[in-house]
């Protein structure tokens, strides 16, 4: 497919990209929805990994915590090794109550996160809470056990 394709996915992207950054939740993920229909197969793994987090964000903002799990489960499933699919990921689950899961995300994330590993501090304290809120005797001592 010609790089006209490719350029009118990327232009349709940076459409999303500002209407993300007006709060139009709506447009953006129209738009974004509208970008990964048209690089199709086309859009390499990353890029399809980028789509697929900022429209998991964008859902998220608009409360859809399910499609925004869909979109960062395509996401992680496009880019194993990519940080920011995992906190998408990792922040759908604890919204729709799947701590176990969210627990999951979080270590598999951090296994990637290197220098970002402090984005992933405050969803770890809210999974933790979640999960030993009422069980502190059974918890590990430190939260650095609770994670591995």
């Amino acid at each position: 497919v010609g790089s006209g394709l490719v350029a009118e996915w990327q232009r349709t992207k940076q459409a999303a990209e500002r209407a993300f950054k007006e709060k139009d939740w709506n447009t953006a993920l129209r738009l974004y929805g509208q970008s990964l229909d048209e690089g199709g197969g086309d859009l390499g793994s990353m890029h399809a990994a980028t789509l697929l987090s900022n429209r998991a964000l964008v859902r998220s903002k608009l409360d859809d915590w399910r499609g925004s799990l869909e979109d960062a489960v395509a996401a992680t499933g496009h880019e194993t090794e990519w940080p920011k699919g995992w906190l998408r990921r990792a922040t759908a689950e604890l919204r729709l109550n799947r701590n176990r899961e969210a627990l999951a995300s979080l270590k598999r994330g951090l296994s990637c996160a290197g220098k970002l590993a402090g984005q992933f501090l405050p969803l770890v304290t809210e999974c933790e809470a979640a999960l030993y809120g009422d069980k502190d005797d059974e918890a590990p001592d430190t939260a650095a056990a609770r994670i591995q």
